[in-house]
């Protein structure tokens, strides 16, 4: 079996992609047309068990990459420590962060082995943006508190 053609896109303005919606037409991390159906889902406690001196997993947009082999030939020019370090993790916005050329890109497709869940997902956005909200009501909570001690 041959693993399908999958075009990893450049590089987008939202660096969050949690796990957007594969099939989402304005996800540009959506390559639904290039992949093949057959790839597996994956959940993130399945890619954090793939984490030892044998197998490295890690999750990029919505794409799940065993990069053991990549490892394995010495070739990261960053060096294999980094690559271990966000194995069984969300590394997208490490890998977004670093701005990978297209050629980076094109080595990445090689590892793909499968699709992050989108229900996990989806939960940890939701878990994401009510942390967000907490943080700005305690910000603006604080900064209320200044005010009226300064003033008053």
């Amino acid at each position: 079996m041959t693993k399908p053609t999958v075009v990893i896109p450049k590089e987008s303005t939202d660096r969050s992609h949690d796990c957007s919606d594969p099939t989402d037409p304005t996800d540009p991390t959506d390559q639904s047309e290039q992949i093949s159906a057959t790839l597996p889902t994956y959940t993130m406690s399945e890619i954090a068990a793939n984490t030892d001196e044998t197998t490295t997993w890690l999750k990029i947009g919505n794409s799940v990459f065993d990069v053991t082999p990549y490892i394995a030939s010495g070739e990261h020019p960053g060096g294999d420590e980094i690559l271990r370090d966000a194995a069984g993790t969300d590394a997208t916005s490490m890998f977004e962060d670093i701005g990978h050329s297209t050629t980076a890109r094109s080595i990445l497709t090689k590892y793909r082995i499968g699709t992050a869940d989108s229900v996990e997902c989806k939960k940890h956005k939701i878990e994401s943006t009510t942390d967000m909200i907490t943080l700005i009501c305690i910000g603006c909570v604080a900064g209320a508190a200044v005010m009226v001690y300064k003033y008053y």
